[in-house]
């Protein structure tokens, strides 16, 4: 089982400069995107807070959990939503992490591993995917591969 936690990278700064209306379109905008990606019937998309999204993939290995959440980086990043001006991109900061239910782990130990990649995705320059996998033997680890394809700094807004 795999988990995404989404970040809306420098949300606060979009809502604060464009307002909340706009916000609410982003947000809008950015749930369409994850749920066009994480479409399986088991497949779960929610809101998880302000702007955070998590993304649950059941029967989901680490390789393809890393690629559904580069998948929606990419669609995001390409994401042009019409309150913005024309040149405001949005991108997300995603982490990921992976259990085999059968070698242990418990679901909140899951959350906390996402949450935690999540942190680090955004603390290595956001726009950009952190995974990591554990089993109930060791604790969860980072992936030392950076998944995502380094953004052009111009375009980074912060």
């Amino acid at each position: 089982m795999s988990v995404l936690f989404i970040d809306i990278d420098y949300f606060k700064r979009l809502n604060d400069t464009y307002g909340h209306a706009a916000g609410d379109e982003v947000l809008a905008a950015i749930a369409d995107c994850i749920a066009s990606v994480a479409r399986r019937s088991l497949d779960i998309v929610a809101r998880y807070g302000g702007e955070e999204f998590a993304v649950v993939l059941p029967d989901t290995m680490s390789n393809a959990a890393i690629h559904v959440a580069e998948k929606i980086r990419r669609v995001v990043e390409t994401l042009r939503v019409k309150p913005l001006p024309p040149d405001h991109g949005v991108t997300v900061s995603i982490g990921v992490a992976t259990c085999r239910p059968a070698d242990g782990g418990t679901p909140p130990e899951l959350v906390a591993a996402a949450d935690a990649q999540l942190y680090a995705a955004k603390a290595a320059g956001r726009n950009r995917v952190k995974p990591a996998e554990w089993t109930q033997t060791q604790a969860p680890t980072d992936d030392i591969r950076d998944h995502s394809d380094q953004a052009d700094p111009a375009k980074r807004h912060a």
